[in-house]
């Protein structure tokens, strides 16, 4: 077997795996990797998480299916609501999006690729993500449009 070949079923071995329980470790991915007859290390695996978009969430790992922004009934985009707890206005020119540990990253990613002329950028911490409008009026139509109250 190629190392192409090789890799593209470790990662799609990885892939049904993580998507068919909940796994909290990466030794725990190597260990059923190697049981099932793959040539694993921590490092590949941590490049394979990486390239496959997985992301660990409240400590355990999370398809990039469940973390793709949603499109309501109308087309308009918004975020993942189950990664979001709370946001709020914040002055004239701020949004503070608070979320579950270790998701901020992710959310703010998604804002990031929305594209919305509004947001001039985004900070994320480990659970709490500051997005910078460009105006008072911006900052509704960016809650609006991330679907946010």
């Amino acid at each position: 077997m190629t190392v192409l070949a090789a890799k593209h079923a470790r990662q799609t071995a990885i892939r049904a795996l993580l998507e068919s329980r909940q796994v909290a470790s990466q030794l725990e991915i190597v260990d059923d990797l190697i049981r099932n007859g793959h040539d694993a290390t921590q490092a590949s695996v941590s490049r394979d998480i990486r390239e496959l978009g997985f992301v660990k969430l409240n400590g355990v790992y999370v398809s990039p299916k469940r973390i793709a922004p949603t499109v309501d009934d109308d087309g308009a985009a918004g975020l993942s609501s189950e990664l979001v707890i709370s946001s709020e206005p914040i002055g004239a020119n701020l949004v503070l999006i608070r979320t579950g540990v270790g998701a901020a990253s992710v959310v703010a990613a998604e804002v990031d690729q929305l594209g919305l002329k509004e947001i001039a950028g985004t900070v994320a911490g480990d659970d709490t993500i500051l997005i910078v409008v460009r105006s008072r009026a911006a900052q509704g139509r960016v809650m609006a449009s991330l679907g946010l109250r």
